[in-house]
């Protein structure tokens, strides 16, 4: 017996971002404040947002899909590097 062939997910394909992935920013916004983008080669997110869920929201209903890990890499300190409580 054969195994099936994977499926192709039709319903991102049909999106307007085509299923491609985007990645997610977090950018100054204010004083100890952060707001959360996206972009996706020359698109970007038309605004920050507070909330990364909001960020996230937006991607999805553009069409792009979002790779945590990479979110998760970016946001990473770099070594040596300690968080501000640890000063």
């Amino acid at each position: 017996m054969n195994a099936p062939e994977p499926r192709a997910d039709k319903a991102a394909e049909d999106r307007p971002g085509g299923g491609k992935t985007c990645t997610i920013f977090a950018e100054p916004a204010g004083a100890l404040q952060y707001g959360w983008g996206w972009r996706a080669g020359s698109r970007r997110s038309r605004s920050l947002f507070r909330y990364f869920y909001e960020c996230v929201q937006d991607a999805r209903r553009h069409g792009y899909r979002i790779n945590f890990g990479d979110v998760a890499e970016s946001l990473r300190p770099a070594r040596g590097d300690r968080p501000p409580g640890d000063r």
